[in-house]
């Protein structure tokens, strides 16, 4: 596989962005990713992916494996929101 590869680089291809399903995108404000969400989240939107972004000020990168935190509360609180919304009880 390359680069320009659309099945190794989705969010290269327009056809294989637009073909992504419904996805949610965590990070701490501090996460050495955050960048590439933020432009993963834009390239979604532009497709019209439905693609939440939620960015928590501070932290670094995977501060939801620490469960006591608040902001982990919360990350666990959108998570199971958005997978009730697109996988379970209220799923369309």
């Amino acid at each position: 596989m390359q680069a320009g590869d659309g099945a190794a680089y989705p969010l290269t291809s327009e056809a294989e962005t637009k073909a992504m399903p419904p996805t949610l995108l965590l990070a701490g404000g501090r996460d050495f990713a955050v960048s590439a969400l933020t432009l993963a989240h834009r390239r979604l939107a532009a497709a019209g992916v439905d693609s939440e972004l939620y960015l928590f000020d501070g932290l670094p990168h995977a501060f939801f494996v620490w469960p006591d935190m608040p902001e982990s509360m919360e990350a666990y609180r959108l998570i199971s929101s958005f997978f009730d919304r697109h996988l379970g009880r209220n799923a369309h």
